[in-house]
Order: C-alpha cells, then structure tokens, then sequence
C-alpha cells in the first residue's frame, strides 16, 4: 500500500505506513464500495425499528380478534341464559362482556324483569316459614311456572302443596270429629280439586256427601238442616215461619220466604241466614209466595219473583221479576220496562247474565173476570235490557222452566188442566236458550213433574206419575228408570256430587227416598228416610239437598291466588 505522505511502498494489507506512521488511504474502488456497504447498512437499520412496529402490530390483532370472539360468545351465553328462562345467569354474563353492543342494556333490562319474580319468591319463603300456604303457593307458583331453575323455586312450590294438603287433611279430620260436615266438605272438596286422580279421596269425599253433606226442610214453619241419614238434625231459623229454603251456590247461606203475620195475603218477605242460624238479613218484601228465589251462580243475587199489584176484593195479583244484591240489599226492578204485567218463575243462566222466566197476558172474559193467558218463555240480558220472547206461542201450556247450570239448554213443564173430568196432562221440552230451537224430551202424559238438572249439567231427573223416578242424561236417550214402593208428591233433589237423589213423599209422614244414581251405572239400593218436612200446600218445605247452582271447590290458588292451582 503506497504512503502518499512519505511516499513509502508498504505492504498491501498494512494499514499505517511502516516509515512516517500515517494512515494509509484505500483505493477509490475500495472507497466506494466501502461507502456504498454503509449506506446500505444504514439503510437498513433505519428500517429495523418499522419492522419492529408491524411485527408487534401483527400480535395485536391477533389478540384484539381474540378478544372480540370472547365477548361474542359470553354475549351469545347470556341471551342463551334468556331464552333458558336463567335469569341471574343472563345477568351475570351480560354484566361479563359490558360494553360488548347493548350488554349494558340488556343486562339493566333482565335485572328489572327479574325483580318481581325474586319479590315473589322472598314472599312465598316468608309465606311458607309462617306456615301460610295459600299465600306461599300464590307467590312461588309463577317463579316456578316461569323461573323453573330459579333458585329452589320448584322445591319451595311442592313444599307449599304438600304442606296445605296436611293442613287441608287436619281440617277435614277436626270438622269430622266436632261433626261440622259443611266444613269437612269443603276441605275435602278442595283437596280433590287438587288432586283429582286421588280415588281414595274422592270415594272418602263421595261417602261423607252422601251420607252427611246437609238437607234442608222446613217442619213446622222452622227451618232445619238434616243429615240424609236423618243424623245432627239441627235448627237453623225458628225466629219466622220459614217457606221454600235455597241453598246459596257455596251452601254458607240460605235464602227463604217467610210470611208477614201482619199481612198474610200478600207480604211475603225474603230473608237470608247462615247456614249455622247466624246473620238473619231481610232482603225484600211482597214476594210471591209459592215461588222460591233462585240465587245467582256467583251468590251475589237473589231473583225472585215479585207481587206488583194485589187486587184483594178478586183475589188477582199481578207479577214481576226482581232482583236484589245480597250485600248491599239494592233491589232491582227486571221486567218494569216491558209490557209484561204477569212475570213469574225467574232462572239463572249459568253465567250470570241473563234469566230466563214465565210471563202470562191478562185478559178478562165475560162472565169470568180477568184470567191469565196461557205463558211464554222469555230471556232477559241483564247488561243490555234485551228481552227476547223464545217461544213465541209455541208453548202455549209453559208453566215452569230449568235453566242448565253449565249450557243453554232450558227444559220447559208444560202442564195442561183440561176440563175438571179429565187428568191433568204435562210435557217436558228442550229448548235452546240462544236459538229458540224446540225438542220433544218427554210427550205429552198423564202426569210428568217440573224436571230438575244435576248440579254438573250431565243429567236431569224428574218424578213420573207417584211412583216412578226418571234420571235423563242430556242430550241423549239413555235413562234410567226407578219405581218407588210409596206415593211421591214430585219434588226432586240431587247430592251434592250429582250422584244421588232424594225424592219427596206425597205425604211427609211417608217415606221419602234416597236413591244412588252412580254416572253410567244402574241404580242403586232405595233408602227409606222418613223426612217430616211441611207439606208443599201448606208450608212448601221439601227436601233441598244441593242448590241449582252448586259453587266449585275451592282450589290451592293461581297467581291471584284465587282460582284452582294449576301448573
């Protein structure tokens, strides 16, 4: 390597020069790509940091993609936990992803609509604690029906049940001992609506109804309630002459007209009473005498049928129907629009809404005075005021009407005197409540008596001739036919259960019958009951073993904890 300083030959891989010590230069071949080897090192270092940057960019993403699938799936957990019915669940995974969408929301949104549930479920543990099973039923029975995996809910609920059966079974088990058979009635009842497959509890509740559910009778103007095997004869009322004794749909009242002894032509007077003689209510005044009232099929109501006007010098009085609420003793005037001076005989429809009733045309006759015209049968809608005539002269001879408890279906007795020689003639007709279609159940005989329906609607029975019972099952001909040893006078009573009957006796110093009426068997066994009761002429008082309209058990409650507990 030459020294350009010294201008000494040194060797080629010297760096200083072996003579002055300067630095030896390099070629400028060397020197340029020397220069060019840097510039592309620096090149690169320049680059080095970016590199950097996008391979940490790269691991971000990564991460920020895997974050997102995260909160993806918690969200898609949490509105699984909704459709699942898990609330919490879906509170808590929607509170796991806040921020994600609407997390937030929908997670204040199930926090509020599970509020009311875990009320209701507090208050159903409180309840159940404090021994209040009604109430513990009423507030678990939607957490568990909506909530199922809510806590214990479901667990709590069964608690609930089996707790008011114990309860339920040692009420009926106390009534029975202390032969309060209303009450142990009731419990069984609403045991059995409960738990309807039970047929033990439903032959125990059967046995006790035919054997001990109340009859009522009037002897000797007082009112008594009686065993049907003529045991725990009790009585009711004997502060007033008591006449034709109705059972309210729950059997907790009786309604009953008595007489004015102030004025014995007209002024009949309907009363109330509890069925254990307490709480004696006068309700109205100038009621018919020979027409019992009727209760509505929720016993807020007593129809009866009116005395408007009274001509004494004749002996003629005029009709209309009536109506009074029970609690409040407001009485209501039905029939005082219409042109209906001769309404008598009002029936419930099964709801409530409407009643049906006989109404006769006066008209006067040269030589006999002013006579009623044959009847009609006529539908009142309480709500609108709508009066329909649905027999239209078709009838003729209607002289009573049974409204079904559970359709609407009437029967009508129709009953044809004749001349004073011949025998009386009645028929009994189906008549549609809403069509005004006519069927023929029995034609026209010598002696058929005002049918009564069976408290479930199935059948109805009436008395043929003085010896024979008759049991029809609507809507069909299959029938039962029952001869008795002894004279009935024609009125009939069902069991509570619709499956049994007592049959008046002509005379009340006579047997009467109860008659077992099994659904889809044959008779059973006649049972002889000597029932003194007052004579229908003289104190209408025969035996009322059910009302028309016979209430259904109450249940363990729903969610208002009123009706019949069911999931």
């Amino acid at each position: 390597m030459f020294c350009i300083a010294c201008a000494t030959l040194n060797p080629v891989a010297a760096r200083r020069c072996a003579r002055c010590g300067g630095g030896l230069g390099a070629t400028p071949a060397v020197a340029a790509r020397r220069a060019k080897r840097q510039h592309v090192v620096g090149r690169v270092l320049l680059l080095v940091p970016v590199l950097a940057l996008l391979a940490g960019g790269g691991v971000g993403v990564a991460r920020f993609r895997a974050d997102r699938a995260d909160l993806a799936a918690g969200y898609a957990a949490a509105e699984a936990a909704l459709e699942r019915g898990s609330l919490d669940e879906a509170i808590a995974s929607f509170g796991a992803v806040g921020g994600y969408r609407d997390a937030d929301d929908r997670r204040a949104e199930t926090v509020a609509a599970l509020a009311p549930y875990r009320l209701a479920y507090l208050d159903g543990m409180a309840a159940l604690d404090a021994g209040r099973h009604d109430a513990a039923i009423a507030a678990l029975l939607p957490v568990a029906r909506d909530l199922p995996s809510y806590k214990n809910a479901p667990d709590l609920l069964a608690a609930a049940r089996a707790g008011r059966a114990e309860a339920l079974l040692a009420q009926a088990a106390l009534a029975e001992s202390r032969r309060d058979w209303l009450a142990a009635e009731r419990a069984l009842a609403t045991l059995a609506a409960f738990d309807p497959d039970d047929d033990a509890l439903a032959a125990r509740l059967a046995a006790l109804r035919q054997t001990h559910a109340p009859v009522l009778v009037t002897r000797d103007h007082a009112l008594l309630a009686i065993g049907p095997d003529l045991a725990d004869e009790r009585v009711v009322v004997d502060e007033v002459p008591v006449r034709w004794p109705v059972w309210s749909p729950d059997r907790t009242r009786i309604a009953f007209i008595s007489t004015d002894r102030a004025d014995l032509d007209v002024n009949k007077i309907l009363y109330t009473v509890d069925a254990d003689g307490g709480g004696l209510t006068r309700l109205a005044d100038r009621i018919h005498g020979d027409v019992p009232p009727v209760w509505s099929p929720d016993g807020t109501r007593i129809a009866y049928t009116h005395v408007t006007t009274y001509d004494s010098t004749r002996g003629m009085a005029f009709f209309g129907i009536h109506a009074v609420d029970v609690a409040t003793g407001q009485d209501h005037n039905l029939t005082g629009e219409a042109d209906l001076p001769n309404a008598q005989f009002p029936v419930w429809s099964p709801t409530g809404d409407r009643i049906a009733f006989l109404a006769y045309d006066v008209y006067t006759s040269p030589g006999e005075g002013t006579l009623q015209r044959d009847g009609e049968v006529y539908v009142l809608t309480l709500a609108t005021g709508d009066l329909v005539n649905l027999t239209a002269g078709r009838l003729p001879e209607a002289s009573r009407v049974a409204w079904s408890p559970v359709s609407d279906r009437l029967l009508v007795w129709t009953q044809h005197a004749g001349a004073w020689y011949e025998p009386q003639r009645s028929t009994i007709r189906a008549l549609d409540a809403r069509t005004g279609v006519l069927t023929d159940v029995e034609s026209r005989s010598q002696s058929v008596h005002p049918p009564v329906w069976s408290p479930d609607g199935a059948r109805f029975a009436f008395v043929q001739g003085e010896r024979e019972v008759r049991v029809r099952t609507a809507g069909t001909r299959g029938e039962l036919f029952i001869p008795v040893p002894t004279p009935l006078h024609g009125f009939v009573t069902w069991s509570p259960d619709g499956e049994a009957l007592i049959a008046a006796a002509l005379d009340p110093t006579q047997p009467s019958y109860l008659i077992p009426v099994p659904r889809g068997g044959p008779p059973g066994t006649l049972v002889p009951l000597l029932l003194a009761f007052d004579p229908a002429v003289d104190g209408a008082g025969p035996p009322q073993w059910s009302p028309t309209h016979l209430a259904p058990a109450p249940g363990p409650p729903t969610v208002g904890g009123t009706g019949l507990d069911r999931d």
